[in-house]
């Protein structure tokens, strides 16, 4: 019947702003969800069921208000030409409002060509996203390979709260974003939903160096692989 497909609809936005990222998506599905939800609880018969009705308004004032927050937030937000570039590709996992929040936290790095970056066996105390330059990999003196913009250095240490693995030190000038690791947990600490973005950016990054897709061997490292 026209009702019942009211009341499945209100379910089943319900379900779908679950599986939204994007906070205002999410927002917005859970407001229509409710409207839903009391046209159906209305009309059902042996209704109106008002105790219902009552706490699916709450329910709908508050996602309305969220709503109008993220909004404003979002109209507050300016990004440069260069923070826009970054957070369509490697943020692109994080909205506005969380992006805006990592920059707060974190700041510009410059490197001159052998400065380090992170020492092996220590808790790295900087994540790094490499902007522009290079940044060379090294472990037990024997150079494993070259990083490239887009890659992140310290991730495994920062992922797994364990001391490094490599040392990193920059091949030629290069710039990063540097997020102190204190700093960034309590961010992601208070923002689970960043906290999975973040996960799934280190995690992705490592399946591409895996892959191949953001580091260049380099020669000493193609020596140790020949038998």
């Amino acid at each position: 019947t026209p009702l019942s497909i009211v009341g499945h609809l209100s379910f089943g936005l319900t379900a779908a702003s679950l599986a939204m990222r994007d906070m205002l998506l999410l927002r917005v599905l859970g407001l229509v969800s409710g409207l839903f939800g009391v046209v159906y609880n209305y009309l059902v018969p042996g209704g109106p069921l008002w105790l219902v009705i009552f706490w699916l308004g709450v329910f709908m004032l508050i996602h309305a208000f969220r709503v109008i927050e993220i909004i404003r937030e979002r109209r507050g937000i300016q990004f440069t030409d260069e923070e826009r570039e970054l957070h369509a590709t490697v943020f692109r996992g994080f909205d506005a409002v969380e992006f805006m929040r990592l920059l707060n936290v974190g700041e510009r790095a410059t490197f001159a060509p052998g400065d380090v970056l992170l020492d092996a066996g220590v808790h790295a105390d900087r994540l790094y996203i490499i902007l522009d330059g290079a940044v060379e990999i090294t472990r037990d003196g024997a150079s494993i390979a070259l990083l490239k913009p887009g890659a992140a250095v310290g991730e495994i240490s920062f992922l797994q709260d364990a001391l490094s693995t490599a040392s990193a030190a920059a091949a030629e000038p290069t710039r990063c974003l540097a997020f102190p690791t204190t700093a960034l947990r309590a961010l992601l600490a208070r923002h689970p939903s960043m906290r999975l973005s973040m996960t799934g950016l280190l995690s992705g990054d490592l399946a591409a160096k895996l892959a191949g897709a953001r580091w260049i061997p380099t020669r000493s490292a193609t020596r140790s692989s020949k038998p």
